[in-house]
């Protein structure tokens, strides 16, 4: 989550519960308020989750959007992200690699 008005990013506890097996959820415009100023904050990422009995939470899909983003900018992520797989490159590192090069886009989970 961040905040519209301070820029505070925070992790919602007990989001959702699940049960034995798991859960798969599409989440999108999800928001609460934040703990430091009171303002509206909003999940930053939109996607499609796998949520295993333990409560960890795995990214399947994300839906990009950002109104900042041109189309150049996502055509510079899929080649990234391609080059990335082929390369077996390290989640941390690509997540580095968007946020310096593709700032617009820099958004995404980092695991």
């Amino acid at each position: 989550m961040r905040c519209a008005r301070c820029g505070h990013r925070f992790g919602l506890e007990n989001f959702i519960g699940v049960g034995p097996g798991g859960a798969r959820i599409n989440v999108a415009g999800t928001t609460t308020h934040c703990p430091l100023c009171g303002g509206v904050a909003r999940q930053e990422v939109d996607g499609e989750f796998d949520i295993s009995a333990d409560g960890r939470w795995r990214l399947l899909a994300r839906a990009l959007r950002s109104p900042d983003a041109t189309a150049n900018d996502y055509v510079l992520l899929r080649e990234m992200l391609q080059r990335a797989e082929r390369q077996g490159a390290d989640a941390e590192a690509v997540a580095i690699e968007i946020k310096n090069s593709v700032p617009t886009l820099a958004a995404l989970p980092s695991s």
